[in-house]
């Protein structure tokens, strides 16, 4: 009946706005709409059997378990080299040349990079000369002195010149040494900072060597909470992009012992075994961390939830007379397969309310239709 009172006004306005001989050519636009808007009042117009006011509210519940169980820690970090060297030339210069790639592995000694050594050289052979002729001086100065020709004193202030110069051309010399880079040991070229041609301040660093035989680390932070929880040697698993059907083993191996002052998490490094597939730095990886200690904590079905805010959730419980109930507040610590894992708010709470929880209010009267034990 509401629908041919609709159909009615959308036929009084389609004929006063357009004319009856225009109406009339348009008869499946004019049955379109009537079907829709009868679609629309029909789909809005269906109640739940549950939300009716004064009725009593059809509920299922579940039982509260208390477990002693060690609840994981989800994390996540970057993957690197356990040990990861920024390297660098100890004097300036103009970098001459890079002899590797990113990415390419290199051995033990290998040559990666060089600064012009034109005036190093120059620098050398100057401490050379200088060093030689304060060997001469100091050789002419003690036969002066034992022909009484020249004082001790000159004698000395000869030796302390040939000290200075031998000293000069050690100097020139370990700069020397150092104005070409080698691998520490077998490696990788993990990236450049610098190309050929720029002139580099001493320490400026040029590549990032990673070492091939140190292994895999992830650097995770967790919270304070999470942190004493965690000992050196607990075992974990972590789950790359690169590979989402592997979990790869891995096990704690340094914990920080001062946070990070801008996040104001804790470092914990993970150390990852690749198991043969090849990883790269720079892998973002799930990690969860299996703590050896084990915590005392409620379990609910996820299902018992009506609405949270961030760790805080709200819940719905039987009273003593089973008819009414009452609104609770928990602490939720994580979900985990499809149950709730809450750290405080259900003590001395036995049951909970799930099917049937959103027509609930404060006011609501229930009947409870099963309990899941």
């Amino acid at each position: 009946m509401r629908v041919g009172r609709i159909a009615a006004v959308i036929n009084d306005v389609c004929i006063g706005k357009f004319g009856e001989e225009k109406v009339r050519r348009s008869t499946g636009l004019y049955f379109v709409l009537i079907i829709c808007t009868g679609l629309l009042i029909g789909g809005c117009g269906k109640t739940p059997e549950n939300a009716h006011p004064g009725r009593k509210v059809r509920v299922h519940t579940a039982v509260v378990e208390l477990k002693v169980l060690s609840i994981p820690i989800l994390t996540s970090g970057k993957l690197r080299f356990s040990k990861e060297s920024k390297l660098s030339f100890k004097t300036p210069g103009i970098l001459s040349r890079i002899y590797s790639k990113e990415g390419v592995a290199v051995n033990k000694n290998a040559r990666m990079a060089a600064l012009d050594l034109a005036e190093i050289n120059a620098r050398v052979n100057q401490a050379r000369s200088a060093n030689e002729k304060a060997n001469r001086d100091l050789e002419r100065a003690k036969r002066l002195y034992i022909d009484k020709v020249v004082t001790l004193e000159q004698l000395q202030n000869a030796e302390t010149a040939r000290d200075v110069a031998r000293s000069e051309l050690e100097i020139a010399e370990f700069n020397l040494r150092h104005a070409v880079i080698y691998a520490p040991e077998d490696g990788f070229i993990l990236k450049k900072f610098s190309e050929e041609g720029e002139l580099l301040a001493a320490g400026q660093p040029v590549l990032l060597f990673g070492s091939g035989e140190s292994g895999w680390v992830i650097q995770a932070g967790i919270t304070d909470r999470q942190i004493v929880r965690i000992n050196a040697g607990d075992t974990a698993q972590v789950v790359f992009d690169a590979y989402p059907k592997r979990v790869f083993k891995a096990r704690v191996s340094e914990i920080e012992a001062v946070a990070n002052p801008y996040t104001g998490t804790f470092e914990v490094e993970i150390r990852v075994l690749p198991e043969g597939e090849t990883l790269y730095s720079g892998f973002i990886g799930r990690v969860t961390l299996f703590p050896k200690e084990k915590q005392r904590v409620h379990i609910i079905p996820i299902e018992a939830l009506t609405e949270g805010n961030q760790k805080k959730a709200h819940i719905f419980t039987p009273n003593a007379d089973r008819k009414s109930v009452s609104r609770h507040t928990i602490v939720i610590d994580r979900i985990w397969e499809n149950q709730v894992l809450v750290l405080s708010g259900l003590e001395n709470i036995r049951e909970v309310i799930t099917n049937g929880v959103q027509y609930l209010d404060e006011k609501s009267e229930i009947e409870i239709v099963s309990t899941i034990k």
